[in-house]
């Protein structure tokens, strides 16, 4: 500042010697009364000037000088501070370095550091000094920066892959707080060098793992979100598997209990799209046993064909039958069932080190598939079989009521004739309460549905026609029978 006024002063003086009309030079200024006025309170200006130079820059030596006092050389590269109730690593150097540094530059620039003058020797010792530890100083600094900075990226969910890489950076740091010193600036240079090589491998492990991590949840997304097709979930899963490998061949630490713990990510999200599926198929047999009927080709869970359970009831060797039985209704909707789950049973397992594994470090034994989340779903299984035996029932009940004319078609009209006539020859009221059950029972016959409202369909359309003509002999038989007995009487 002090120099910059000097100069402005000298640039003044020319102006106003060229206002007089005289020469720059003292000689033609003390010439002209006002040149002298000018000299006078020039001179006197810049001796107050040169006093404050040399009381400024006297200043400054003795407090470069005074650095000395602090004796840096014995104290640790790093000191731990308290701050607002936290402790943080600092580095240990006088913050008034930089400045010190950048005020030295600027005395030499202007010319104004003698090295004759008292307590200059002292103070350029000191200069020297921090000139050689402070590269050293700002990489240690930025390093800390850079530490933190990467601290505050890690998350809980990737806090144990980074322990290892952590600790050698915590460990590193220590070394500066308890054995690292000022001493020599080789030993800081070397150690600035070394510490910010583990903390850039800190750094860069983080930032890879950030990175991946994000893209597993989008994967675990896409996989929760994805068509319940065995495509779509193949797909999905092939992608996160993909960055597990890329995840294994990095070995982090704690990289196998990890993996393990992210499986089971993997496989929450699986079981509730398994849960999902069992949900939409016990709706579809709710709605088939509403009175709902097949769309089309029947409607699909998860691109899976879910129809009805048909049974019918046919003639066969002169005998009524149930084709198949009821009870193959079990197999038929369990069936429909395991085919939507297999969608995710049947996808391959999540390796958790697919390299090693490759290379046979580990012995890979038992089930590759998914099929062990079926062990997992026990309870939707047992509500699954519930709903399949109230069908199962209703249908059973139907079936029975048809089954009962087994007797009938297996019998004859003459028997019955023969029996009434040999028993109850001359009772007409047994006769008129046999005559009138068997008109009740074919009338029974004419109801159009077939077994009611249930997800399995009891058929009796071939027997239906069949047995009610039988019934429509049956009765001509015995009227005629009994128009006989009546005329007897």
């Amino acid at each position: 500042w002090a120099r910059q006024l000097q100069r402005q002063l000298g640039v003044y003086q020319k102006q106003v010697a060229e206002i007089l009309g005289t020469g720059s030079s003292k000689h033609e200024l003390e010439k002209d009364e006002l040149g002298r006025d000018l000299l006078k309170v020039s001179g006197n200006f810049e001796k107050k000037l040169k006093k404050v130079l040399e009381e400024s820059v006297k200043t400054w030596l003795q407090g470069a000088g005074d650095l000395r006092s602090q004796s840096i050389s014995s104290q640790t590269v790093f000191d731990i501070k308290q701050a607002s109730g936290k402790y943080r690593v600092e580095v240990n150097f006088d913050p008034k370095a930089a400045d010190l540094l950048k005020d030295f530059r600027l005395l030499q620039g202007i010319g104004l550091l003698d090295p004759s003058k008292a307590g200059a020797v002292q103070a350029l010792m000191q200069i020297n000094w921090l000139k050689e530890r402070y590269p050293s100083y700002r990489a240690l600094s930025d390093t800390l920066k850079t530490y933190e900075r990467t601290v505050e990226r890690i998350t809980p969910d990737i806090i144990s892959l980074t322990a290892e890489v952590r600790a050698e950076a915590q460990e590193c740091i220590t070394l500066g707080v308890v054995r690292k010193k000022w001493t020599l600036p080789v030993t800081a240079d070397q150690y600035a060098k070394e510490l910010g090589g583990v903390v850039a491998k800190f750094e860069t492990t983080v930032d890879e793992l950030v990175d991946k991590y994000r893209v597993l949840n989008e994967k675990l997304n896409e996989l929760e979100s994805c068509p319940a097709t065995q495509g779509d979930i193949k797909k999905a899963l092939e992608d996160i598997q993909k960055v597990v490998n890329e995840m294994d061949l990095d070995e982090n630490a704690n990289g196998t209990s990890w993996m393990n713990s992210f499986r089971d990510k993997v496989d929450a999200v699986l079981l509730g799209r398994m849960r999902k599926m069992m949900t939409m198929w016990a709706k579809n047999i709710d709605r088939l046993a509403s009175g709902g009927e097949d769309e089309g080709e029947g409607t699909k869970v998860c691109g899976v064909r879910q129809v009805r359970s048909v049974h019918r009831i046919r003639i066969q060797r002169g005998s009524i039958v149930l084709d198949p039985p009821v009870a193959m209704a079990r197999h038929h909707w369990l069936g429909q069932l395991q085919a939507c789950l297999q969608i995710v049973a049947k996808q391959t397992k999540l390796s958790v080190s697919s390299y090693s594994d490759a290379l046979g470090a580990s012995a890979a034994v038992g089930d590759t598939t998914m099929s062990y989340l079926l062990e997992k779903l026990k309870p939707e299984f047992m509500g699954a079989q519930q709903t399949i035996e109230r069908e199962v029932a209703k249908a059973q009940a139907a079936a029975d009521m048809w089954m009962r004319y087994k007797s009938l078609w297996a019998g004859n009209s003459s028997d019955v004739l023969t029996y009434m006539s040999d028993v109850h020859k001359d009772d007409l009221g047994k006769w008129i309460s046999m005559l009138i059950s068997i008109r009740e029972s074919r009338n029974d016959l004419d109801f159009g549905d077939k077994g009611g409202d249930c997800a399995i369909t009891v058929d009796y359309s071939d027997v239906q026609t069949r047995v009610m003509e039988k019934y429509d002999v049956w009765i001509k038989d015995l009227l005629m029978k009994f128009a006989e007995t009546m005329m007897a009487a």
